[in-house]
């Protein structure tokens, strides 16, 4: 088991090789040498074909975003080959719309031997209401406290992080229910740690431009924590079949503002 280093995973579209090409180019300046795992395409998954990796029947799913789908599978099936077929103890997974800040390889290298040893996750990258015991903390890694662990101020994101050979196995026989951020961030069995970005050097950003999990919406207010409930409320959470549209908490707020509109004719119209 080889513990001084870390191996390299770039989780990329078949349709979107573009952004490996770019990523690699990057990351091999860095001296890094990714490897390119073939990401699942959303819409185009057969629910037979993957249903050893799904936890729900096949008419629940029918209903879940294809886009949060095919994340969730691409880093289930990932962890898969981790557990498998290699022989390192650390290992790097990125989303192929992240954006490494650092220099040179050495630089994470430097913090391998820094990270706790019951670490299952590392999370270089951030989503969410960002809790005070967070922030306020001095620590290198810092870890979740699962008693603080609230909807509405959480800490998840699956763009950077680096996965234990521990981690891996207690992960192995998980399968896909929703988020695959947010199904590790509540798994009370995981211990997940944040690389505290507050206080030392960011490592890794991403461009939320192109995320096929949720709408766009191109908000810069003056106050964070807003602005990190919008990014959360634009994540799409449902698919309605046959028609094929996915809504996130905005879309529905708005649908059922109109039936409320439509009642509300409807009864009184004749008054």
């Amino acid at each position: 088991m080889i513990f001084n280093d870390f191996k390299t995973f770039v989780i990329n579209l078949e349709k979107e090789k573009k952004k490996w090409l770019e990523l690699n180019k990057e990351l091999s300046k860095k001296n890094f040498k990714p490897y390119r795992f073939k990401a699942v395409c959303g819409k185009e998954i057969d629910y037979n074909d993957y249903k050893k990796y799904i936890y729900w029947s096949k008419y629940i799913f029918s209903f879940i975003p294809r886009g949060m789908a095919g994340c969730g599978l691409s880093h289930i099936i990932l962890n898969k080959n981790i557990i498998n077929k290699n022989n390192y103890y650390y290992n790097l997974v990125l989303e192929d719309d992240v954006i490494p800040l650092f220099n040179d390889k050495k630089d994470i290298i430097k913090l391998l031997e820094k990270i706790p040893k019951d670490a299952d996750i590392v999370n270089f990258h951030i989503n969410g209401i960002i809790p005070n015991y967070i922030k306020n903390s001095r620590k290198l890694f810092i870890k979740y406290k699962p008693n603080k662990r609230k909807f509405f101020e959480f800490v998840s994101s699956a763009v950077a992080y680096i996965i234990t050979k521990k981690g891996s196995n207690k992960l192995k026989n998980k399968k896909f229910k929703w988020h695959i951020d947010l199904a590790r961030y509540f798994n009370e069995e995981l211990n997940i740690y944040m690389y505290n970005n507050y206080k030392y050097p960011k490592l890794f950003d991403t461009d939320e431009s192109t995320s096929n999990l949720r709408s766009s919406y191109k908000l810069n207010l003056n106050y964070p924590k807003l602005n990190n409930i919008i990014v959360i409320l634009s994540y799409k959470y449902i698919r309605i079949p046959i028609i094929n549209i996915e809504l996130n908490s905005f879309d529905s707020i708005f649908i059922i503002f109109i039936i409320f509109q439509l009642i509300f004719q409807l009864i009184y119209k004749n008054y």
